[in-house]
């Protein structure tokens, strides 16, 4: 499994799994104190483990396990069950009326409308910045965007979200559909966009997956967009 994974494994009888499942977790050095667990940790966030493989379902039907790390996938289940998910993690009406409306009224008036995630805020020290672009770089890359080949001769519109508040001013050359500030409208109103444009984020990702939408994420202050740089919904989920 390489290096960037450990294993903990312990063996484990049926009695123990309510005692195990109310006290393991309560601290990172108390749970050890349990000789029951098996505990599989991915030691890095670029390591990807599949909990489909044999290996794991294995475990999974035999011991009590606790999995520790941001990678853990299994895109074969997610596909399967997609549209559960997605109704499940429908927005409530309160939400869901704002940017129904908001998408009858706005978007309507464009050919296409390209979704624009802006991360500003925690993006400062996330990475060491390396993700943090400042609004006129988001300018250029908008810029690029609409003169893509796919939205030639189109009414483009531009639905322009972000974690912390924005002067419209900035996007005079543009047209923009202001999104509503709530997080949870700015995430769907993404994911009703015809193209989705961003830092990596698992944001616009999830917008991406929810919607169907094909995304291209930002991954330098140099790039130069091309059409070919759009990927499909489940590609964004290697992220």
């Amino acid at each position: 499994m390489g290096r960037d994974i450990v294993f903990r494994d312990y063996k484990s009888t049926p009695l123990k799994h309510r005692l195990i499942i109310k006290y393991a977790t309560i601290s990172e050095n108390f749970k050890y104190n349990f000789p029951f667990i098996r505990e599989i940790k991915l030691q890095t966030n670029t390591t990807k483990y599949d909990i489909s493989q044999r290996s794991f379902v294995r475990l999974a039907k035999n011991k009590i396990l606790l999995i520790d790390g941001w990678r853990f996938v299994d895109y074969a289940a997610l596909k399967k069950h997609e549209e559960i998910i997605r109704k499940i993690f429908t927005p409530n009406s309160v939400f869901l009326e704002n940017i129904i409306k908001l998408k009858n009224d706005q978007f309507k008036k464009f050919d296409k409308v390209v979704g624009v995630h802006i991360r500003l805020g925690d993006y400062a020290n996330f990475l060491q910045g390396r993700w943090l672009y400042s609004i006129d770089e988001y300018l250029v890359f908008m810029d690029q965007v609409r003169y893509f080949p796919c939205f030639k001769n189109m009414h483009l519109g531009f639905y322009v979200c972000s974690n912390e508040g924005l002067d419209l001013n900035y996007f005079k050359n543009f047209d923009v559909v202001k999104s509503t500030g709530n997080f949870v409208e700015d995430l769907h109103g993404l994911s009703l966009c015809d193209l989705i444009i961003g830092p990596p984020s698992t944001y616009s990702g999830w917008a991406a997956f929810y919607g169907k939408v094909p995304l291209l994420f930002l991954q330098e202050r140099e790039m130069k967009l091309r059409e070919t740089h759009i990927e499909n919904m489940w590609e964004t989920l290697s992220y």
